[in-house]
């Protein structure tokens, strides 16, 4: 619900967010 609401509502706001981990869907999955 989290990672998924995330990268559909805001997928360029996370994406810039977690940079320096991954793209944006990787760094949330790492992330979790």
């Amino acid at each position: 619900m989290t990672t998924e609401a995330a990268v559909t509502e805001i997928p360029e706001k996370e994406a810039p967010s977690m940079p320096p981990m991954d793209p944006g869907m990787g760094g949330m999955g790492g992330m979790m």
